[in-house]
């Protein structure tokens, strides 16, 4: 908890004409040439790893940190060049999509995507492994499309019976009776009670 008259800790990076400042908690803000955007933490996080499987721990205040410094002449340029390239009124040629309606404000999104596409630039220069790692945990653990899993299950014809009752009537009682009655099954139980009275 913070003191009275105790300030955060800041974190401030300059390079070039680019400027990062934030502290421990809050929003970082982002300037370049003048123009000031932001965008919390959390946010650029659940970006990265949403938009690119990159999984928080390569998206960390202290990697950000050594991106910047390691930021080089053709990074500058291809910044610079970038906003030379590319007009405001054509964000949503350039990808902004409702993921990014999600995480970031329109005119927070133009300055900040030349940030984003170096950063990941960065991590796959610097931390391939790393990456292809992190792209591999979210593809296991991704839960988004259940309904593309077992596609040759999903083409047999199978009966499914939809069981309902009232509190006490017998349900789980009469589905463990079909249970023994059948030469194969599986009791899924959504209680620990439940699985423990089915043993």
């Amino acid at each position: 908890m913070e003191r009275k008259g105790e300030r955060r800790q800041r974190h401030e990076v300059v390079v070039g004409s680019i400027q990062i400042k934030g502290d421990e908690n809050k929003k970082v803000h982002v300037s370049f040439n003048g123009v000031r955007s932001k965008m919390l933490k959390r946010q650029f996080k659940d970006y990265m790893k949403d938009k690119y499987n990159i999984l928080p721990f390569l998206s960390s205040p202290g990697l950000v940190t050594q991106f910047l410094k390691a930021l080089g002449e053709k990074d500058l340029g291809y910044i610079q060049q970038w906003f030379r390239d590319h007009r405001e009124e054509e964000l949503d040629q350039m990808g902004f999509g409702h993921l990014e309606q999600e995480y970031f404000d329109r005119k927070d999104f133009y300055h900040l995507k030349p940030f984003l596409v170096t950063y990941l630039a960065f991590l796959l220069d610097t931390k391939l492994a790393e990456v292809q790692f992190s792209k591999k945990m979210r593809n296991l653990t991704d839960l988004d499309s259940p309904h593309l899993w077992f596609r040759a299950c999903r083409k047999l014809k199978r009966k499914l019976i939809y069981h309902v009752g009232q509190t006490n009537s017998g349900k789980t009682y009469a589905a463990f009776q079909r249970l023994i009655q059948a030469d194969t099954g599986v009791y899924l139980a959504p209680l620990r009670l439940l699985a423990w009275e089915g043993q």
